[in-house]
């Protein structure tokens, strides 16, 4: 009888999954969550709003519409182009697969996000981790170091990052950005909204706000 090692690749069988921790009894403040249930009158209407949604088919696969009007409401830059998905873990997980050209690397500061890891590998991507400073800033210079040598698909920048909360300085950023000039360099923002004043549409910015 076939086995699953008979079918998967060995990496793949040797992952553990994503660790999400038990909350029971717990203040969970850890995923940027709304702790409270919505309002009567707004389940209310949602209700009566998805009654009139075509569930049954499939939606506009680029929802134009709302495209615009979020870029519109968030000041999105006209020379920005703008993807949704299904929170960051789909679209890091989009980006893996779109870069996975072979001997294509990702870099990242670590400790960070654990899903750009698990994602990178699922891809078949090099994944090269630069410790952080003891502080939980960059280490700039062997981040470009790492940078120049491996010359990544992607780096990925979380601001704050996962799990430190650290708020990188907008000057190793740029830094950072400058020296990545042949790679896709992601901004994460899944855990605080910011402008994209600052990084323009050089870096790739991804945020569920």
């Amino acid at each position: 009888m076939t086995q699953p090692q008979d079918i998967l690749r060995p990496d793949v069988l040797a992952m553990t999954c994503y660790p999400v921790p038990d909350s029971t009894g717990l203040v969970k403040l850890d995923a940027m969550e709304n702790p409270y249930q919505l309002p009567a009158n707004l389940v209310a209407q949602l209700g009566e709003r998805l009654a009139d949604v075509a569930l049954n088919r499939y939606p506009e696969p680029r929802l134009t519409a709302l495209i615009e009007k979020i870029k519109r409401v968030m000041e999105v830059p006209a020379a920005c182009e703008l993807l949704l998905g299904n929170g960051s873990d789909e679209l890091i997980s989009m980006m893996s697969m779109a870069c996975a050209k072979p001997d294509a690397a990702v870099v990242v500061p670590v400790p960070g996000f654990v899903m750009y890891a698990m994602s990178a590998k699922f891809a078949g991507l090099e994944f090269v981790g630069v410790l952080l400073n003891a502080d939980f800033t960059l280490d700039v210079d062997a981040l470009i170091a790492a940078i120049e040598t491996h010359n990544p698909a992607l780096v990925y920048l979380a601001y704050p990052n996962n799990p430190t909360g650290t708020l990188y300085d907008d000057a190793d950023i740029e830094c950072v950005i400058a020296a990545a000039s042949n790679s896709a360099v992601v901004i994460n923002e899944a855990y605080q909204p910011r402008s994209l004043s600052k990084t323009g549409c050089r870096a790739l910015q991804i945020s569920t706000t």
